[in-house]
């Protein structure tokens, strides 16, 4: 945090967290209910809006420099997995082993977030196009079928038959 703050910026910074956490709950949310199935768009697209929207409310605010919004991103992630154990019984291995990649695309659209309110002088209609440039990975991730593999087992019994 850096020079003269606003004496609001905790509530600057729990809000952005709190939709952070709202926004990625809802993307999966949305895409649980459609598909049971989260493929590129629930573990790319969610946490990369996620980052964005954390990262442009606060520096929008400038209640927090860059420590304090990465931490806002991080402790979002954290919220957003304990949430997804609490309402879907999502298990702590799969929490596990999913929070390194989502960490990783909400960092990267934190540093898109911080860079549009940076550059942007105008208003959030920057942020919004991006969630909405991402309904056609959503719609491509769908199309696309998995592999279904079919296993067939045969038992040959090499034997005389018995009178």
């Amino acid at each position: 945090m850096s020079g003269e703050q606003p004496k609001l910026w905790i509530l600057w910074w729990w809000g952005a967290v709190l939709v952070g956490v709202a926004l990625g709950y809802g993307m999966l949310h949305f895409v649980y209910i459609g598909d049971k199935y989260l493929g590129m768009f629930g573990f790319i697209a969610a946490p990369f809006v996620q980052g964005l929207a954390i990262a442009y409310i606060i520096s929008k605010s400038k209640s927090s420099g860059s420590m304090g919004i990465t931490g806002a991103v991080i402790v979002s992630s954290i919220l957003l997995m304990w949430l997804l154990m609490l309402t879907w019984g999502e298990g702590a291995i799969c929490i596990i082993m999913a929070a390194p990649l989502w960490v990783a695309f909400s960092l990267v659209g934190m540093l898109l977030g911080k860079s549009i309110a940076r550059h942007n002088k105008g208003t959030a209609m920057a942020v919004g196009i991006i969630p909405l440039s991402l309904i056609g990975a959503y719609h491509l991730d769908n199309t696309i079928e998995p592999p279904q593999h079919y296993i067939q087992t045969t038992l040959d019994i090499d034997a005389k038959a018995s009178d």
